[in-house]
């Protein structure tokens, strides 16, 4: 047996222990071991050569039935079912096993997946609703300054603001005068809101 039946058929990287494919019967490193099973390489193996097509389960009749049809497409399909059927009892039982607890684990990966989505898609929609209420409270903010404007009773012709609208823009003033933007205006005067709610409850 010559070096070279020891080195990635793919890559040609030195292989330390060596690994054959149980399809093609070459070596491959870890590099290029198939993403679906690690006893094949990436070539024999792959998403492109692995094609699975689901649709819905139709009868004759034209009934929609609980459950999909899949249809399997691509030479590693048939590389496998060879395999498979040339195995003896005992590699055909451990097949299995392994296969079983294969599954469990990819059961367990995709739930893991799909519930830190659903913490992922709720972080979205909370975030949007903080900023929805940013917003109008800045909108809130300007419309302060625009009744400090439209607001009070004239004195000798001029229009003067009322107390309460001073004492909003004197607020509003002190606040940035402080360096806070409106952003943090906003943020300010929602916590003084919680805290107004808190105290009636």
């Amino acid at each position: 047996m010559t070096d070279e039946l020891f080195n990635c058929h793919v890559c040609q990287e030195p292989l330390d222990p060596a690994k054959k494919c149980r399809s093609c019967t070459k070596y491959f490193c870890s590099k290029h071991a198939s993403d679906f099973d690690i006893q094949f390489c990436s070539v024999c193996v792959n998403f492109s050569n692995t094609i699975l097509a689901a649709k819905p389960l139709v009868d004759p009749d034209g009934v929609t039935h609980k459950g999909r049809q899949f249809t399997l497409t691509g030479e590693s399909w048939m590389r496998s079912r060879d395999l498979i059927s040339k195995m003896t009892d005992v590699e055909l039982e451990s097949k299995l096993v392994a296969l079983k607890e294969a599954v469990h684990e990819a059961e367990l990966v995709l739930d893991y997946r799909r519930i830190i989505h659903g913490q992922a898609e709720n972080e979205k929609s909370t975030r949007f609703s903080k900023k929805l209420q940013r917003l109008r409270l800045i909108s809130a903010v300007d419309g302060v300054h625009k009744a400090a404007v439209g607001e009070g009773k004239k004195v000798n012709g001029t229009k003067q603001p009322s107390e309460a609208v001073v004492n909003a823009t004197d607020a509003l003033k002190a606040l940035k005068k402080m360096g806070l933007n409106k952003d943090a205006i906003a943020n300010v005067l929602l916590k003084l809101a919680q805290t107004k709610k808190t105290e009636v409850k």
